[in-house]
């Protein structure tokens, strides 16, 4: 099964301009597709990747398979597009 569920939380975000906040995510779900890594859409993470650019200092997200999951999995941001989707390594 190859898809991960990602809550509705806050992240410790500092961007480049040294203003720390914590940054949201929606409840949402995503997948891993082959040489793609894992993707997900973009109004689940809009807010947490407003805080997202290259010298920014932001936490993964976490995410898992279901409720009984026990293994520890987060995802760190790649790339955003509010078109289409986001991608996570």
């Amino acid at each position: 099964m190859n898809t991960f569920v990602i809550e509705s939380d806050g992240y410790f975000a500092k961007t480049a301009y040294f203003k720390e906040e914590i940054v949201k995510t929606e409840q949402g779900t995503g997948f891993f597709l082959k040489n793609v890594d894992f993707i997900t859409n973009a109004h689940v993470i809009s807010k947490y990747a407003t805080a997202f650019d290259e010298d920014s200092k932001i936490d993964p997200i976490k995410i898992h398979q279901s409720n009984y999951d026990s293994k520890e999995r987060y995802a760190t941001l790649v790339k955003y597009c509010i078109k289409k989707i986001l991608l996570y390594v």
